[in-house]
């Protein structure tokens, strides 16, 4: 959004990484294993397993960069640079990047605002209804021309 905001109206960061105080691998992965433990997200963890181990045996390499540059990355510098609404949608027992991360975001982003909905880390999968309520009450208070429309300014 930072680097190439042409056509972009709106931005949507559900539980993103890029904010964390304290980025360390072995941090986040800990992390995400206690939310994948929680019981109230005990489903999704059980059905999305096997691909997981699939997708580390089969590709370890890529997977580890993956993990290991989402756990690293430092956005928040780029973040002032962004001109559109950005609604931060967080769940509340999120380990894996806390609460503390959509607080700062907010502080960086000239127009944020945080939405916490129950769950954690994989709160917009298990809890569909209220991150898509979230999505509908975002684009309804944010609606106006789209970027190079009549009126967008």
């Amino acid at each position: 959004a930072a680097r190439a905001p042409a056509g972009l109206a709106r931005l949507v960061l559900a539980d993103a990484v890029g904010a964390r105080p304290r980025r360390s691998l072995p941090r986040v992965l800990a992390a995400r294993l206690r939310d994948a433990l929680d019981p109230a997200e005990w489903g999704l963890n059980v059905r999305a397993a096997p691909h997981v181990v699939g997708n580390l045996w089969r590709h370890p390499r890529s997977w580890l960069y993956q993990v290991r540059a989402g756990a690293l990355a430092d956005v928040l510098g780029e973040a002032g640079s962004v001109r559109v609404p950005v609604l931060l949608a967080w769940g509340r027992r999120d380990r894996t990047m806390p609460l503390v991360c959509a607080r700062r975001f907010a502080a960086a982003l000239p127009s944020a605002s945080i939405v916490v909905g129950p769950g954690s880390h994989d709160g917009l999968i298990t809890h569909p209804e209220a991150f898509a309520r979230a999505l509908r009450s975002f684009a309804a208070s944010t609606a106006g021309p789209a970027p190079g429309e009549p009126g967008s300014g």
